[in-house]
């Protein structure tokens, strides 16, 4: 999986640093346990607000969403897109926050504190993903 994810920047034209993206998208422990359906679902729309991979980009970059428990997903990209140019990510950090209000709301789960709050504990319980 490692190799198949690496192919793009291994054909990058220049020496890249850090090329891999990581990100864990988590839920309270009083949340409802999410269906894998719906954590792809979340995983996609965090990948698209990311900029790494914007939904129906087919030369966006090569990602994976790998769930090992019931409460969190781990999504991991390589930062060079399938047609060697590298991701738009200016600004993703605030597009994503905008996205997880939005995806918390819809799905009726436990919201975390707000954006200008700048991190990810959980707004009523005191909880610290």
């Amino acid at each position: 999986m490692a190799a198949h994810l690496n192919r793009p920047a291994e054909c990058y034209a220049r020496p890249l640093g850090r090329y891999v993206w990581h990100c864990t998208a988590l839920t309270a422990p009083h949340d409802r346990p999410l269906t894998d359906t719906t954590w792809a679902w979340i995983a996609a729309r965090l990948i698209d607000a990311a900029g790494i991979a914007p939904l129906g980009d087919i030369e966006a970059c090569r990602w994976v969403a790998l769930r090992h428990a019931r409460d969190h997903v781990h999504l991991v990209a390589t930062l060079v897109r399938q047609d060697g140019r590298l991701p738009e990510m200016r600004g993703n950090w605030y597009r994503m926050r905008e996205t997880c209000d939005r995806i918390e709301a819809e799905l009726g789960l436990l919201p975390t504190r707000p954006s200008r709050a700048r991190t990810s504990q959980h707004a009523r319980s005191g909880y610290e993903g």
